[in-house]
């Protein structure tokens, strides 16, 4: 259990493949004034888990979206949720017109993350909650490299804390919230693992992160953390 007890009741229901998992959904929403109605973007919903969970958990109006149609899709569609396919980086959402963004596990895949930051001020009306998580590197010596400069080396997309923090507020949000749930990330590795699974294709995780061409643990592990973020558009 990576997050505070009280959240253990919607551990049951969770069929994420992230880090944390619907819990640190939770966890990020809870930090956010989103109130019942409120029109929220899952960018990369995936299978819709997460638009799922707010729509029956926190009554929102929440919508998902990802590159391409997902098995699962057909039967949320038929109970009424709402998915389209578009690109983060170029959000087909008129500007001022949503209340939230969620964007979970996403950012360190795009090949343009302020890009798609940029277009989440872009839809979000002022004070729109944005909440993120991903992984990020965990080496204090790149915090120097601009939030639009290359990723470490090694480590394409996954950026320190402290240049996704500037890339965020670079783009004209406030940050409200910045935790560290590295914890997470090592449970999962853990449990895929002892699953028997290999660390090569670890669900929810850009593939071979976290391990060398054999398969094995890498030497790079260290060096990845997890964070949750969440923030508001000034």
């Amino acid at each position: 259990m990576c997050l505070d007890g009280s959240l253990t009741p919607f551990f049951g229901m969770d069929a994420t493949l992230r880090p944390g998992g619907l819990l640190l959904t939770e966890r990020g929403v809870s930090s956010c004034r989103l109130s019942t109605g409120a029109r929220v973007l899952d960018v990369g919903c995936g299978p819709g888990a997460t638009v799922s969970y707010l729509r029956k958990y926190h009554h929102l109006h929440a919508i998902g979206m990802d590159l391409r149609v997902a098995p699962a899709w057909t039967s949320h569609r038929e109970g009424g949720t709402p998915f389209f396919v578009g690109l983060a980086e170029e959000l087909p959402v008129r500007r001022d017109s949503l209340d939230g963004i969620v964007c979970e596990c996403v950012l360190s895949l795009l090949h343009e993350p302020h890009g798609a930051v940029m277009e989440f001020a872009r839809v979000l009306h002022e004070e729109g909650c944005l909440i993120v998580s991903d992984l990020y590197d965990r080496r204090v010596a790149c915090d120097t490299v601009g939030a639009k400069g290359a990723a470490c080396e090694g480590l394409p997309g996954i950026r320190t804390l402290g240049e996704t923090e500037r890339m965020i507020s670079e783009a004209g949000f406030q940050v409200l919230l910045l935790e560290d749930h590295t914890t997470c990330l090592k449970e999962m590795a853990a449990q895929q693992l002892l699953s028997g699974g290999s660390l090569d294709c670890c669900p929810g995780l850009p593939p071979g992160v976290l391990s060398r061409r054999d398969g094995k643990s890498s030497a790079m592990q260290p060096r990845l953390g997890y964070y949750l973020l969440t923030a508001c558009r000034r």
